[in-house]
């Protein structure tokens, strides 16, 4: 510390005679008076800072990429409205369930109700408001396992069935419109009327006239394997049984208005066949494209 003191008051030329004559006899005098003559003949390069600015402004612009353009950014800010309109858009959109030939088809509705389809229907509803307008609309067979809470309504193209917590089922196929009340009560509108149905009671229509309606069991008999008629035409017969099974039957010739009541077995196509061949006097034809039903006296 003591020598950088000195050799920083020497080459200040603050140093007095004593302390001069003192520091020329330090071993190191030698080496920094050497180190400061090469220092002296160095010289500093001339600066002309005008040339210089003229040559800093008259310099080409880089371009400046940007790591996110402006056009790219309205893009994908155009993207991201359009995805989130088009997810509100999907969230409004009725939901779809159904049920296919020889099938049966359950479903939970957005307050747990629950539902069960019939082979050949389809229900319709919305997620969106299902807390305020609980509405199924159906087309074919179900049963319906209503949950309680607000008003709860099934329509269909014949009438419209309401409820507020209970367990029944609605048939609508062609101008037939059948309701049957298994729990609780039922209001059911059909041709500009409203009816009440209570437990273990039901009501039919066929072409807007009331007909007899079937027994009730403890559930629908669709759901048990078996399928119950009630005064219905041999052509809406086999056009339930073309649902419930993958062998087509078709009538050929037959032209009867004998309406059928009763219970035909709805996993055993052979069975039920044979009823209604005895109930109608038929003749049954089986090939590899289904079961053909004629009249028993018809003549090749």
């Amino acid at each position: 510390m003591e020598e950088d003191y000195k050799l920083a008051r020497w080459m200040a030329g603050e140093m007095t005679r004593e302390e001069l004559s003192e520091f020329q006899k330090s071993p190191k005098y030698r080496e920094y008076e050497r180190i400061a003559t090469a220092a002296a003949r160095l010289e500093a390069p001339e600066f002309y800072p005008e040339p210089i600015l003229k040559r800093v402004l008259s310099a080409p612009k880089q371009k400046v990429i940007r790591l996110i353009d402006r056009a790219w950014f309205r893009a994908a800010a155009a993207i991201v409205v359009l995805l989130g309109i088009g997810l509100v858009i999907r969230a409004m959109l009725p939901v779809s369930e159904s049920a296919g030939i020889a099938m049966q088809h359950s479903f939970v509705l957005p307050d747990d109700s629950q539902v069960v389809l019939n082979s050949g229907s389809q229900a319709t509803y919305s997620k969106w408001n299902w807390d305020s307008d609980r509405r199924v609309e159906l087309a074919g067979e179900a049963f319906f396992k209503v949950a309680k809470g607000q008003k709860f309504t099934v329509g269909t193209a014949n009438g419209s069935v309401t409820v507020l917590g209970t367990q029944f089922n609605v048939r609508a196929r062609g101008d037939r419109f059948e309701v049957s009340c298994f729990e609780g009560r039922v209001r059911v509108d059909h041709g500009g009327k409203t009816q009440v149905l209570t437990r273990g009671q039901a009501v039919a229509f066929a072409s807007g006239q009331v007909i007899p309606a079937p027994q009730l069991s403890g559930s629908p008999d669709w759901m048990l394997g078996e399928l119950s008629f009630s005064h219905e035409s041999l052509t809406e017969i086999v056009a339930e049984l073309n649902r419930q099974q993958p062998v087509r039957i078709e009538l050929r010739g037959v032209e009867s208005a004998q309406l059928f009541t009763g219970t035909l077995p709805a996993g055993n196509i052979d069975q039920a066949i044979s009823i209604l061949a005895s109930a109608y006097h038929l003749e049954i034809s089986k090939s590899a494209n289904g079961i053909t039903l004629s009249p028993a006296d018809a003549r090749p």
